[in-house]
């Protein structure tokens, strides 16, 4: 496995991570589960023989969707620094 795929699947399973997290605190319903774990799977097969960059900026869509769902935070700025802050 290429040290890039390596980065995509470690970050993909921080988000997987995240949404069942999420949904344990009862932050996202089971449909929201659903389909974030839908789209995080489909990232997952797209893993091999992708561009990167696109995966990795799907992934951050995804956590960002995560975050909307939850009401966790939005994103602000071109996501050097993580750029999520709490609403509000």
């Amino acid at each position: 496995m290429s040290v890039e795929a390596k980065v995509v699947l470690d970050q993909l399973q921080g988000v997987k991570q995240g949404i069942v997290e999420a949904r344990v605190a009862k932050a996202i319903t089971p449909e929201q589960e659903h389909d974030l774990m839908m789209q995080a799977n489909s990232i997952q097969r797209s893993a091999t023989g992708s561009d990167y960059r696109v995966l990795l900026s799907q992934i951050e869509k995804l956590d960002q969707q995560l975050q909307n769902d939850s009401g966790g935070g939005f994103y602000i700025g071109d996501g050097a620094d993580g750029g999520y802050y709490p609403n509000g």
